[in-house]
């Protein structure tokens, strides 16, 4: 199978090498190719084989799977699925399956930060075979994305399309990203087991960023008091709960206008900020420079 979306009007011709999979797609003969894969399961539970070994999963799940990872969902009746597959250089165009497992790194600066959104397909432990257990509020988030990278794939609407496709698929990592860290023993696990509301709170933020959050929701929201919360968030990440919120949509608008051509007013409003000059004057004082010389400077397209 290839893994390529063709342009037909805009870029016409162009092949941006990520696609989008229904499920009669993605069941398949098991057989995706060299590609690295996203294989969503919103419904349902069954035994899977990957490669040689074969594996329980129980829905809301997704498989996160690397080039020399191969799937295979048998009877698919009772199931619900479906699959993004796309190529390193879609991340950015340095990469190849070689220099993003490279150790030492290859890669350096900006480049290998872009790294991390990968580390759901390259890193393999005793505890993370590449299935992530997703819980109710990150499955609508993801569903969400889905569905924007189908419809932005299928109607390819302007010329924007292939850069608007892979800022879908960034948000897509940074979110299965948040997941797979809060599973993982990070350096921080001791003080997440303490206040395990604290992980969610953040995974919380991680999936709404985009929208308006005040402190006084999530108060509500996680039934935690405003001073208790604010302790214990600053305990865990060492930032407050709205500066924590801040540098995530911002750490998200660097690397759009890095890696994407999108223009800034749909960066800004797509991270969650309404007002073009406050986004601005936040991020000068965020990087050192407004996001047009940020871009200037950095952007590799």
């Amino acid at each position: 199978m290839e893994v390529v979306t063709v342009g037909r009007v805009y870029h016409k011709g162009y092949n941006l090498k990520l696609r989008y999979l229904k499920q009669k797609e993605t069941c398949g003969d098991g057989s995706f190719g060299t590609c690295y894969k996203i294989i969503l399961v919103e419904k349902g539970s069954g035994i899977v084989r990957i490669n040689s070994s074969r594996y329980i999963f129980t829905a809301p799940c997704a498989f996160c799977l690397n080039e020399l990872e191969d799937i295979s969902f048998g009877d698919t009746g009772s199931i619900s699925l479906r699959t993004i597959c796309f190529q390193p250089e879609v991340i950015n165009k340095v990469f190849n399956y070689s220099n993003v497992n490279q150790k030492p790194r290859q890669l350096s600066g900006l480049d290998f930060d872009d790294t991390y959104l990968l580390r759901i397909f390259t890193v393999r432990t005793s505890a993370y075979l590449g299935l992530l257990n997703i819980g109710p509020s990150s499955l609508k988030r993801i569903v969400s994305i889905f569905n924007l990278i189908s419809l932005e794939l299928e109607e390819q609407r302007d010329v924007d399309w292939p850069c608007r496709s892979r800022s879908f698929l960034f948000e897509l990592l940074i979110v299965l990203q948040r997941i797979f860290l809060e599973g993982q023993p990070i350096d921080n696990i001791a003080v997440s087991e303490k206040y395990p509301e604290i992980a969610e709170i953040i995974l919380y933020l991680h999936t709404n960023y985009m929208n308006k959050i005040t402190v006084a929701e999530i108060s509500r929201k996680f039934n935690i008091n405003r001073t208790t919360l604010g302790t214990q968030f600053i305990e865990v990440t060492g930032l407050t709960v709205i500066a924590y919120l801040i540098k995530l949509r911002l750490d998200l608008a660097e690397m759009l206008l890095r890696d994407t051509l999108l223009p800034i007013a749909e960066i800004y409003e797509r991270v969650g900020f309404s007002d073009r000059t406050h986004f601005g004057r936040t991020f000068s004082k965020h990087t050192g420079c407004t996001p047009s010389e940020y871009r200037k400077k950095y952007c590799w397209m």
